[in-house]
């Protein structure tokens, strides 16, 4: 099983383009930041502020619930104690953080893979590529056109 009960194979990409998004939820970059800030009860390390500024301004973060931000919110903490340097972690504290965190994020998309699964697709071409996608139409093509007349 993957990371956050997400199981199965990854889904195939389409055969005549580079993502077949055909089902899935797509989303695309628009820059907003959302959701809550960290909670200012405490000095963040600045690798965590990073990280979770990123999850804000990600195309992702338009798909999140309360409750998405209360998990990645969790997950800020436990990025904060594994990156914090003056938290020094034994090796085996470090991989359980690290495993926790991935499966905490897993299920909010945070990878490629993890997107696949969850049937989402973050479209992020500028406007002007959306007019030609460089993919010619079967029935364009010439050697069909014989067929339908």
């Amino acid at each position: 099983m993957a990371a956050g009960g997400i199981n199965g194979p990854l889904p195939k990409p389409g055969a005549r383009h580079p993502e077949n998004t055909l089902g899935m939820k797509v989303v695309r970059t628009d820059g907003i930041r959302r959701g809550p800030a960290l909670p200012d009860d405490r000095i963040w390390c600045e690798k965590t502020l990073e990280w979770y500024e990123q999850w804000r301004v990600s195309p992702l973060a338009q798909l999140f619930t309360d409750q998405d931000w209360d998990v990645l919110q969790t997950a800020a903490n436990l990025h904060d104690r594994l990156w914090d340097s003056s938290n020094i972690l034994k090796p085996n504290e470090a991989a359980v953080l690290s495993k926790e965190i991935d499966r905490k994020t897993a299920n909010l998309g945070a990878t490629y893979g993890d997107r696949l699964r969850l049937r989402i697709h973050i479209d992020d071409k500028p406007e002007s590529e959306f007019e030609d996608d460089g993919f010619q139409d079967d029935l364009d093509d010439p050697y069909y056109e014989d067929l339908l007349s």
